[in-house]
């Protein structure tokens, strides 16, 4: 798996992971959240295939909500100087 798609399924496996802490408060996502993460989620299965998206989507529902922040905590975020270069 190259490095892309290890970020790929860790981000999917981080909304597996949201998908179950937002069903366990009851709060699902609002219309405006659903049109923004949609296109996102849409572009990671389309990736990762209908198997491994599945699969890191599952992985995620199951993943301890601890493991979610640290994997979540883990993920290098670019400042918004150094994306306006790229």
């Amino acid at each position: 798996m190259s490095a892309v798609q290890g970020q790929m399924n860790d981000g999917v496996r981080l909304y597996g992971a949201a998908a179950t802490l937002r069903d366990e408060i009851a709060m699902p996502l609002s219309p405006t959240e659903i049109a923004s993460t949609e296109p996102i989620v849409n572009r990671l299965r389309a990736a990762l295939g209908p198997k491994g998206f599945t699969a890191a989507w599952a992985a995620g529902r199951a993943l301890p909500q601890q493991e979610a922040i640290t994997l979540a905590q883990a993920i290098p975020v670019a400042s918004p100087r150094s994306a306006a270069r790229t």
